[in-house]
């Protein structure tokens, strides 16, 4: 017996307004849920970079407490707490992990023993270190995102009196341990060696450039152990990254994050 199916004109136009209402639904919820989803992986990023420098901030007061206080050199000694410069143009220091890790060349090593925790998940960062593809090095993060405020154990350049410059846990006093910043994800153009400069007394001078790339935030942490993501307020504090090296060390008058960088470093003896 054969059957004939009969489909009517109505039936086949019904069908394509489905499909288009259909694809229409999709774009509508795709819109909704891409600025989610891309939210989800900022808070991801921050989140694991909170981490790095919470267990980085452990280290540093661990290695303080086996030293009799002594503090771990952010820069200026034969030994620092880390080594190498991270030059984002590249250089063997950029992918080096014995510069993090190796205790011949980094205090916080046998703490950590973990790279991973000095590089921040959200630094656009890379270098051509990586393997060669058709004669051409490939682009690799570099190993580093982080560095240590130069008034602890740092550069006494800008530290100047009557502010302190701390080289033992026990006294940092002023600011308060809760107030005194460690560790700071540093700008991917101003990371150079361990030591982030503050100059203080504050005198309107930002030296190095904390990172941003936390949506125009960036993670710090303390001596007291706690680590925060701190939303910068200044444009001239968030300047785009372009692959090279930022200008550094330049006045910017008024700028709120110049104060509350300056505050948190070092106050007078």
């Amino acid at each position: 017996m054969k059957t004939t199916y009969h489909h009517s004109a109505a039936r086949q136009a019904f069908s394509r307004i489905d499909v288009l209402a259909t694809c229409g639904a999709l774009t509508l919820l795709g819109g909704l849920l891409l600025p989610a989803l891309a939210n989800t992986q900022v808070q991801g990023r921050s989140a694991v970079c909170a981490g790095n420098l919470s267990r980085l901030q452990r280290a540093w007061t661990q290695f303080a407490t086996d030293n009799d206080g002594l503090l771990p050199r952010a820069t200026g000694a034969t030994v620092n707490w880390a080594s190498g410069i991270m030059d984002p143009s590249g250089g063997p220091d950029t992918t080096n992990t014995l510069n993090l890790l190796d205790p011949r060349y980094a205090q916080l090593g046998p703490y950590t023993a973990d790279a991973r925790l000095y590089r921040c998940p959200a630094d656009p960062s890379r270098v051509p270190m990586g393997p060669l593809v058709d004669g051409v090095r490939t682009p690799i993060p570099r190993v580093r995102s982080y560095s240590i405020s130069g008034a602890m154990a740092g550069d006494t350049m800008w530290v100047s009196p009557p502010s302190s410059m701390f080289t033992r846990i026990q006294d940092i006093v002023n600011p308060a341990p809760s107030e005194a910043l460690v560790f700071l994800d540093e700008h991917p153009g101003s990371i150079n060696d361990g030591n982030f400069a503050i100059q203080v007394p504050n005198t309107g001078v930002l030296v190095d450039v904390p990172a941003s790339h936390h949506d125009r935030a960036g993670t710090v942490s303390f001596a007291d152990g706690h680590t925060e993501l701190h939303a910068w307020q200044d444009n001239r504090t968030m300047p785009a990254f372009r692959g090279a090296f930022i200008i550094l060390n330049f006045p910017s008058p008024g700028n709120p994050d110049v104060a509350w960088l300056a505050a948190r470093a070092s106050s007078p003896r």
